[in-house]
């Protein structure tokens, strides 16, 4: 994740490639996908300015069902830094192996 400068919040661009790239095929030498965040930060969760601006508009983003992407041929492994905010702990779980890539790691869902 790319956006460092609104904590790789998920807005539906990032989501798509994220799913485009995890649908994609692998290659027969890859054996592990990484998955991490630029920044100090792994995931803020959902761009809420983005849904604030789509809502109602059937073009909201939303999370990505992490179960479809346990298909994969190879290994996830998510690189967690900083805080991995609702959405964010589904690209985590998805992962077979977290690692913990500082001191400081959060992990929440919001109620």
């Amino acid at each position: 994740m790319n956006r460092p400068e609104k904590r790789n919040a998920l807005d539906s661009e990032l989501l798509q490639e994220m799913t485009n790239l995890l649908r994609a095929p692998v290659a027969a030498d890859d054996r592990v996908v990484v998955i991490r965040g630029k920044g100090p930060v792994f995931c803020a969760g959902l761009d809420m300015a983005q849904r604030r601006e789509t809502i109602g508009t059937g073009n909201a983003s939303a999370s990505s069902d992490a179960a479809r992407h346990r298909t994969l041929p190879a290994a996830v492994v998510a690189v967690v830094q900083g805080d991995a905010i609702a959405g964010a702990t589904n690209w985590r779980c998805i992962a077979i192996w977290s690692w913990r890539a500082s001191k400081l790691v959060r992990m929440s869902w919001p109620r």
